[in-house]
């Protein structure tokens, strides 16, 4: 059966404003917005909705309504980015070793603690821990735009949903035992050897990711 021209025209407003990322992902959209803006009803709008949660444009949230989707990462696209993040923490990581430049180690140390005792526990307690290390690594970087590259990449993956989200929750342990050597390295100013630990770090992650599938 066709679907009436209602819900057809909701239907093509709703994926064209996901696919052209006018609604970028994680955005809640409210169905009688939606209604309003075609001046129809909020049924086709909601019929329009169920066929797009079942091609995975959007997803239902109980008392929150919908939201866009946060597509799944590839594993091609993780790969480029953790080699993007390699490039990126080892340019800073050798600037501080030109610099002679010597990190504050609180701060890098109480975020590994938190991590390692959440390494079993709720996946945000322990991402929060996560990205409060990465902040505290990169205090010496005084480009605004490379921190804030690196760190959105950072909470980029860290934050997808499905498959990479499995795998990385199932990483912790690695993440943690790499990041203590990474730690001790960067105490020691000892950078050349910090950096050879980024890169096994995250070739890690990325054999863990091609293996896990």
């Amino acid at each position: 059966m066709k679907p009436k021209k209602s819900e057809e025209t909701a239907y093509q407003y709703i994926k064209g404003k996901i696919v052209t990322q006018e609604w970028l992902p994680d955005a809640h959209i409210r169905e009688q917005d939606v209604a309003n803006a075609l001046e129809i009803s909020r049924t086709p709008v909601r019929k329009a909705f169920l066929r797009l949660e079942e091609e995975g444009f959007v997803v239902k949230e109980p008392h929150r309504g919908i939201r866009v989707r946060r597509p799944d990462l590839s594993q091609k696209a993780f790969q480029d980015l953790t080699e993007f993040l390699e490039l990126m923490i080892n340019h800073y990581l050798h600037k501080l070793q030109v610099e002679e430049k010597a990190l504050e180690m609180d701060e890098l140390k109480e975020s590994l603690e938190r991590m390692e005792q959440e390494a079993q526990g709720k996946h945000e307690h322990f991402l929060e821990g996560e990205f409060n290390y990465w902040d505290a690594l990169l205090q010496e970087e005084k480009n605004t735009y490379s921190k804030s590259m690196i760190v959105g990449t950072i909470r980029f993956v860290n934050t997808q949903k499905g498959y990479i989200e499995k795998i990385l929750s199932e990483s912790r342990e690695d993440k943690v035992a790499h990041l203590k050597k990474l730690t001790d390295y960067i105490e020691e100013q000892n950078y050349p050897y910090a950096r050879r630990e980024i890169r096994i770090l995250l070739n890690q992650l990325v054999l863990n990711v091609i293996q896990g599938a």
